[in-house]
């Protein structure tokens, strides 16, 4: 047996050794960690990529729709309340197009205005009314109605709407007696634009707030060249997030 002073050398020869190994233990696991959240981020943002690609792939296209209209003789652009009740099935011989590149607006659809309905007490479907003869286009429409409702209530309008061509109709309201027409009704081309559709007799083109602008106030207008630079703003946006964890 060595002696007592011999076995107290040789355990505290030791001590450094152990010291050393728990500390590489320590820093290996510490590595480990710190490798499995950089992963554990890479792939969260990989994720917020992947999401970001699928919103935009199934979004439709930033670009006007075309409304194929029936061929017939052009209807003339109603100028009573009593011209509605005798509306025939007669359309412009052109297709029209819908105008959808508005970031405060979406288009809605083709709806019926109330105004000729029972019980309506000749109420319109919205309140606020614009009339643009001669002029009207549903770009200008849709400015009026983001930036007066803007002006008093801190945000658009939430819904907006055209019709006879010439009639800019604006509120937060929309009457429960409204019902949703096929495309085709609404077949007046603006006054000011006479490829886009602006409502028809008695028909609204109605458009309905863009969730953005519910919660921020009116944004700009974009063009076609404008919503193809914004896809592309949210792709980077994604990249972004992906290389920040990189």
């Amino acid at each position: 047996m060595p002696p007592a002073s011999a076995a107290t050398s040789l355990s505290a020869s030791m001590i450094p050794t152990a010291t050393t190994a728990i500390r590489s233990r320590t820093t290996t696991s510490s590595r480990d960690t710190t490798s499995s959240c950089r992963h554990s981020n890479i792939s969260h943002a990989l994720l917020v990529l992947l999401a970001v690609l699928a919103v935009l792939t199934t979004q439709p296209a930033l670009a006007a729709a075309q409304i194929p209209l029936q061929e017939g003789t052009a209807k003339p652009i109603p100028t009573s309340p009593d011209d509605l009740k005798t509306e025939g099935s007669s359309s412009t011989t052109a297709d029209l197009l819908i105008f959808n590149y508005s970031s405060n607006y979406f288009y809605a659809g083709c709806y019926n205005d109330t105004n000729q309905l029972p019980n309506s007490t000749g109420a319109h479907a919205l309140s606020h009314v614009l009339v643009g003869e001669g002029y009207l286009t549903a770009a200008m429409c849709l400015e009026w109605c983001a930036h007066n409702g803007t002006a008093s209530l801190g945000r658009p309008y939430k819904f907006a709407g055209l019709e006879y061509s010439r009639e800019c109709y604006c509120g937060d309201d929309l009457s429960s007696l409204v019902r949703k027409l096929d495309d085709r009704a609404c077949n007046t081309p603006c006054d000011g634009d006479n490829t886009t559709a602006c409502g028809g007799a008695n028909k609204l083109s109605l458009y309905n707030i863009t969730a953005s602008a519910l919660r921020g106030g009116a944004g700009a207008t974009l063009n076609a060249a404008q919503g193809q630079n914004g896809a592309v703003l949210a792709v980077i946006a994604g990249l972004t997030v992906l290389f920040g964890f990189l």
